[in-house]
């Protein structure tokens, strides 16, 4: 029941579950706490009053996704801020069942607000996932440009290579984005990189038929 409460901000229901004896920990069939279930679906003032009832913020379930692993890919920023604040970075770094990161997830999203939230935190800039991509390299891909600008203004370093052998610029030549391209050229980028097909980014921009892009390169 107070899953159900949590999921739906119930903040009352909620208080008056717990004042039952309703254990503020207590795991649902998917092995998560009714902190999850307000995280899930942003309702801050839930998360509040569980916090402050014992809830802990970094209980991982069945997937090991913790709350603020749910915050963050729903785009909810002052919920992660909130949850760091309550003890939250102890694993924040750690991967999903996909190897994703907490701000990989973030710059996938294309919350820029989460992405500072967490980039404020300290959380580790160059974490990849399975195939090796960076948040910088995720958030290239989807050509979000503040967020790639963030993260190179807290050091995401742009000589890293994914699985394939592709740099944050041959996956901004790929999506086809001028501006990012431009911004990781000017911040140092080598333009030379080759991937395992033998591709340099210049390559990827015409194999994606990004005229545009093929300009910021040569």
């Amino acid at each position: 029941a107070l899953h159900c409460a949590a999921r739906g901000g119930h903040d009352g229901i909620c208080e008056w579950l717990l004042d039952k004896g309703c254990d503020v920990n207590g795991m649902d069939k998917d092995k998560y706490a009714p902190l999850v279930a307000a995280c899930r679906y942003g309702h801050e003032s839930t998360c509040v009053l569980l916090l402050s009832r014992g809830a802990s913020a970094t209980l991982p379930g069945l997937s090991g996704n913790t709350p603020l692993y749910f915050a963050a890919h729903n785009g909810f920023a002052s919920l992660c801020k909130l949850l760091i604040e309550n003890g939250a970075l102890a694993n924040v770094n750690d991967k999903d069942q996909y190897g994703n990161t907490i701000l990989g997830l973030a710059a996938q999203s294309g919350s820029e607000e989460v992405v500072n939230v967490l980039l404020d935190a300290g959380v580790d800039i160059n974490t990849a996932n399975s195939i090796d991509s960076t948040p910088l390299m995720i958030a290239a891909e989807s050509a979000y440009f503040n967020i790639c600008k963030a993260l190179l203004a807290k050091g995401a370093d742009l000589s890293l290579v994914d699985s394939l052998g592709n740099s944050a610029l041959a996956t901004a030549s790929y999506a086809g984005s001028l501006q990012i391209c431009e911004l990781f050229v000017e911040a140092g980028s080598d333009v030379g990189v080759v991937n395992l097909k033998g591709n340099t980014a210049l390559h990827c921009a015409t194999l994606a038929s990004q005229v545009s892009s093929q300009m910021s390169i040569v």
